[in-house]
């Protein structure tokens, strides 16, 4: 008797159910249905040109970041819509060189300076790294790392480079075989940007240019880039979307690549913590507010992170890349 009681329950909510399941979707197609007609014609920011969809929606820039050519995708939509161009609901995008001051620069006169989208550097716990802190920390960390790169430390940190670029030499003359062999010169310059930042932020080298390969640090380092990119995704897709696109969108190698960095990163940074390089580097004062209690282990880590970030690839890439326009160099 229980058994069919419950049965006739359960039959008697079907209609409430089957209402309920068709109701729900209607609902939710309605409710953005109505959000991308008011972002496409009422937003602030309508006025604007733009493909329909970025104007509707965060879509288009999630798509163009899986697709991984924003850039190029960019360039495109300016020669089409010009100077100015809509890439998503809220944003715009500018490639006029005038207009980068006002966007980037440094406001006075009690004007409102323009912070970074939060949807920016998503993947990093709020007002922990100089990247991503507010107005009055980045001046405090910008004052404890300034004391790295004065006149002074760049003065006395020049052995150090000296060093690493002699190393340079050496082993360049010892893979091209005296310049009969060709070589990849980006990667070496890789290999010499790394170990120098390496040494400057953790008071030891990578040892990149001495083995000819990247430290298990630096190789998986470029994951963090994707996972950047990954994080301004999600954080452009509604709340309850965000947690199954990084379940099924985020690459598990780069899930793992930023855990194992993770702890590499902690193993250097205690190592710097407990021993202090023969010349001022750029964590001398990060490390003394750490030790007084001025700075916590999770801003110390996040901003040697963005130390390497800084220092690294991006010289090696500069260095790699001049001779193309200027190839007396």
């Amino acid at each position: 008797m229980a058994i069919t009681e419950a049965s006739l329950g359960l039959l008697g909510s079907l209609p409430s159910i089957l209402l309920l399941s068709i109701a729900l979707p209607l609902i939710v197609i309605a409710y953005y249905g109505a959000v991308w007609a008011y972002n496409i014609w009422l937003h602030p920011l309508s006025k604007y040109p733009g493909p329909l969809l970025a104007r509707a929606s965060p879509l288009w820039m999630v798509i163009s970041y899986l697709h991984g050519k924003t850039p190029t995708e960019l360039l495109k939509l300016h020669e089409r819509y010009g100077p100015v161009v809509r890439t998503g609901p809220n944003e715009l995008s500018y490639i006029n060189t005038s207009q980068w001051k006002e966007i980037y620069g440094f406001k006075s006169n009690g004007q409102t300076e323009f912070v970074k989208d939060p949807q920016y550097h998503a993947a990093i716990k709020p007002n922990t790294s100089i990247l991503n802190s507010n107005a009055q920390y980045h001046g405090y960390l910008r004052k404890l790392l300034a004391h790295g790169f004065s006149e002074k430390s760049l003065r006395e940190q020049e052995s150090v480079l000296k060093s690493f670029i002699d190393t340079l030499f050496r082993r360049l003359n010892e893979e091209s075989r005296n310049g009969e062999q060709p070589v990849d010169i980006q990667r070496w310059y890789n290999f010499v940007s790394f170990d120098i930042i390496g040494y400057l932020t953790f008071g030891e080298s990578f040892n990149c240019l001495t083995t000819g390969t990247f430290h298990t640090w630096v190789s998986i380092f470029f994951s963090i880039a994707k996972n950047f990119a990954y994080g301004q995704m999600s954080a452009r897709l509604p709340y309850l979307i965000r947690g199954p696109f990084k379940r099924y969108f985020v690459p598990a190698k780069v899930t793992g690549d930023v855990v194992t960095l993770a702890a590499l990163n902690e193993e250097k940074t205690n190592h710097r913590i407990e021993n202090s390089p023969p010349v001022p580097d750029f964590m001398d004062k990060l490390v003394d507010a750490y030790k007084s209690g001025k700075l916590s282990d999770e801003s110390l880590k996040e901003n040697t992170q963005v130390l390497v970030a800084a220092g690294s690839e991006t010289t090696a890439t500069s260095l790699a890349g001049k001779p193309i326009g200027h190839p007396l160099l």
